[in-house]
């Protein structure tokens, strides 16, 4: 990239001003993994009202579903015109459990829409398998939304998806599914070996992709591969990580444990267009896969 073209680019959003704007993150979703009490409530109620966020994820191995769902509710409560879209996932609640029975997702089901009622009219939920947890999975999640008479207390369920499916797996649940996911959220960064190649399978079967672990997990924040590039845009490395999957048409899972205003400058800013990456260092970054480097191994 040349410097004349790094001059050209616009100047970041300011705080002050883009706070006051309550600008909408439209392509960002809030995760609220590893939040809880009031660390949860201050930075999921301020990411809602001041940042915008329409977009909210949870799941019951985080212990937090209830609060998420009670937050959520009060803010709807006093925005009369807004919709929020909330997403869950289940899983078995034992780790030596590997495999789930349709049995086992209804009671799963039954849990989570326990712990999130009552849910908000304007909440448009949605349900994922957290991860791959045996074939009858799937199909227990689409008997569950097609026959709402038989099981009416799951009427809310609007949508149903999958995290962290790769490969074969995905395939062979895109070939076999009477319904097809509309989302798969899956660990998103330039050096997960399967990122890419999942990203296509997903678009070519028109099912949206949700990043999380886009800064994998602060480990390589401090990489030379990434710095030197992230010092040419003038930015930092979590900014760079997150545009990048931005340009590739994925929704962005973020989160924060720190104060909402401090990090909404940096997210408008992947989303606005002051911050292009130039082709040559998407091709870059699309090389830089490490077959060895998987945060979260769901095999």
């Amino acid at each position: 990239m040349s410097k004349s073209e790094v001059g050209k680019r616009k100047a970041r959003p300011d705080a002050s001003r883009t706070v006051a704007a309550n600008v909408v993150c439209d392509r960002f979703i809030f995760g609220t993994y590893r939040l809880s009490g009031d660390s949860l409530r201050t930075n999921l109620k301020n990411a809602l009202e001041l940042g915008g966020f329409r977009r909210v994820d949870t799941a019951s191995r985080y212990q937090n579903e209830k609060d998420v769902s009670s937050i959520v509710r009060a803010f709807l409560e006093q925005n009369p015109d807004d919709e929020v879209v909330l997403t869950t996932k289940i899983a078995p609640t034992d780790d030596s459990i590997t495999l789930m029975t349709r049995v086992d997702v209804v009671d799963a089901l039954r849990r989570s829409l326990a712990e999130l009622s009552p849910l908000h009219p304007r909440v448009k939920l949605r349900v994922l398998l957290h991860y791959y947890v045996g074939d009858a999975a799937w199909p227990a999640l689409e008997a569950v939304v097609s026959n709402r008479s038989f099981y009416p207390e799951f009427d809310r369920i609007e949508e149903i998806g999958v995290s962290n499916y790769h490969g074969e797996r995905l395939t062979k649940l895109i070939g076999s599914a009477k319904i097809k996911p509309v989302v798969n959220q899956i660990e998103f960064h330039p050096l997960h070996p399967d990122a890419l190649k999942t990203l296509a399978i997903c678009v070519s079967n028109k099912i949206a992709v949700e990043g999380h672990s886009l800064l994998t997990q602060s480990v390589m924040l401090e990489a030379e591969r990434f710095t030197k590039l992230a010092a040419a845009y003038e930015r930092t490395v979590a900014v760079l990580l997150l545009r990048w999957a931005f340009q590739h048409g994925v929704f962005l899972c973020v989160s924060s444990t720190s104060a909402i205003s401090e990090r909404l400058p940096d997210w408008l800013d992947v989303q606005s267009d002051s911050l292009i990456i130039q082709q040559g260092d998407m091709n870059s970054l699309n090389k830089m896969f490490d077959d060895n480097f998987v945060l979260y191994d769901y095999n």
